[in-house]
């Protein structure tokens, strides 16, 4: 059983009581912050990686050593969005802080990265064999 609490005055000022808290859900300043360790791509390190998003806006950050300040100035990758999507797919079974408008809003970040181009380091030509089939071979081939 809850008491109303009366509104209290400061000088000029009307301070309410408020009821809730003001990390619902539905009001849209809930903290939702995911970590992972991964390696950096250059120089095959350990490091840390956490995604917080606050304010409808996800920040990346990263660190190479426990205990350490986080590095604030990460553009994030498209590997880092994928581990991020994946870690929210399974919280939002557990129903763990994520929404269906933060899976659709990742997903949507996630449809607007280029595919990576695929190279072997060998060009690739295609010929048909016989109807229906097709047979690949490289440039060094056909000389």
């Amino acid at each position: 059983m809850t008491r109303d609490l009366p509104a209290v005055r400061v000088s000029d000022k009307l301070i309410l009581p408020t009821r809730g808290n003001c990390t619902d859900p539905g009001r849209g300043t809930q903290r939702v912050a995911i970590e992972w360790t991964d390696t950096e791509p250059e120089t095959g390190e350990k490091r840390f990686v956490r995604a917080e998003k606050f304010a409808r806006k996800w920040l990346f950050m990263i660190r190479f050593r426990r205990r350490t300040e986080w590095d604030r100035t990460v553009t994030p990758t498209r590997t880092m969005w994928e581990t991020l999507l994946d870690a929210m797919e399974r919280r939002y079974r557990r129903r763990e802080g994520v929404t269906d408008e933060d899976l659709a809003a990742v997903r949507k970040i996630l449809a607007g990265f280029k595919p990576a181009p695929r190279f072997d380091g060998e060009k690739e030509i295609t010929h048909r064999v016989a109807e229906g089939t097709e047979e690949k071979r490289t440039e060094e081939e056909e000389i």
